[in-house]
């Protein structure tokens, strides 16, 4: 997948939600969302904490957008510090991290959907069943789980 890919299908999505977080704040004075661009410092030191490396495609995605909070359909996307966050509260009894598989998204149920370090086309979407202590099973396609979401986002 590349990040043009990504941002195509996403964009539409963060939209909307960019203006829903926008009448929130205004009805309670909070940020529930907050997207925008980190400088590529950020994204290496992240790899560097998690000792794994990002695929380009969602490197260059968190990059542009470094999204938090941002939740379509109930499932998470997740940006730098939510990487980080799922990373250091289960990467002691997950050895899914160790090998390769970084986490970015989170569903309503707790799972860890993660994709491969190494994976650059064709990206298989892992999901790490909290109910099965994290073990992992290839679940979809990345690119047709996101186009779904978004989907019934939109309609």
């Amino acid at each position: 997948m590349t990040f043009e890919r990504l941002e195509t299908i996403l964009l539409p999505a963060i939209k909307i939600c960019q203006k829903q977080a926008i009448e929130f704040k205004k009805m309670f004075g909070e940020d529930l969302l907050t997207i925008g661009p980190v400088h590529e410092s950020r994204v290496i030191e992240l790899e560097r904490h998690i000792k794994q490396s990002i695929p380009d495609f969602y490197r260059k995605f968190l990059e542009r957008y470094n999204p938090h909070g941002l939740e379509i359909m109930m499932t998470g996307i997740y940006g730098l510090e939510e990487i980080r966050n799922v990373y250091d509260n289960h990467h002691s009894g997950m050895n899914i991290f160790k090998n390769g598989y970084i986490p970015i998204i989170g569903d309503n149920s707790g799972n860890i959907l993660c994709v491969r370090s190494d994976q650059k086309e064709n990206v298989t979407l892992y999901i790490a069943d909290h109910e099965q202590d994290f073990t992992l099973d290839a679940f979809d396609s990345l690119e047709r789980f996101l186009v779904e979401l978004v989907d019934q986002k939109l309609n």
